[in-house]
């Protein structure tokens, strides 16, 4: 993350309050108590982020999970900003949940305005792992649940996001494709239906 830096201001009470306010005004800990929300903050370690910077950068490596808890970012990809992340918007969950074998970014996220977001290195899980468990775990499920989000984007023929609209064109829907079969439970999963089917699901 080469962009940003330790954010020296925010200590653990302060962390609480950020995750306070995302557990208050957002759906991202649906399900958890405070106390754990509490619990698992203190896992993530805190980076802030100037206007103009870039989170990551397209093909590096994706080395953290990360939460953005002020300010916000876009995504930018072929020239094009695709979208705006917003307080609570993720990055890495789709590796951290395990649901892609990409290693590279897609894309490069840069920042719309100054701010702070949530991190856990992949470097450094073996070692929270063991200090924290229970908070580990319970990450991963956050993760999972926006990933899950993402794989099953249109599945039902919904806008999961509205904001962003799909162009249906042949190398769209090739690249959604290919999304899609890097998924060994969704490429399972199709290779039951016929190709001329597919575009009743990935459409």
């Amino acid at each position: 993350v080469t962009a940003m830096r330790l954010a020296a201001d925010i200590d653990a009470s302060q962390a609480k309050r950020i995750f306070e306010i995302l557990y208050e005004d957002s759906d991202l800990f649906a399900g958890f108590s405070a106390a754990e929300v509490d619990a698992i903050s203190q896992v993530f370690k805190f980076l802030s982020f100037r206007k103009g910077e870039e989170i990551c950068k397209k093909d590096d490596y994706i080395d953290f999970f990360g939460i953005i808890c002020h300010g916000s970012a876009f995504i930018t990809f072929e020239y094009a900003n695709m979208k705006t992340l917003g307080i609570g918007s993720m990055i890495g969950q789709m590796n951290t949940a395990d649901f892609t074998t990409r290693e590279r970014h897609l894309a490069t996220i840069v920042a719309e305005n100054d701010g702070v977001i949530a991190t856990l290195p992949f470097g450094e899980l073996k070692t929270e792992v063991r200090k924290s468990p229970l908070e580990i775990f319970k990450i991963m499920q956050i993760a999972a649940r926006n990933a899950m989000s993402t794989i099953y984007f249109n599945v039902h023929g919904v806008e999961q996001n509205p904001v962003v609209r799909h162009i249906a064109n042949g190398q769209l829907n090739r690249k959604l494709r290919d999304f899609f079969f890097k998924n060994p439970s969704m490429r399972a999963f199709l290779q039951g239906i016929e190709k001329r089917d597919e575009r009743f699901i990935i459409q």
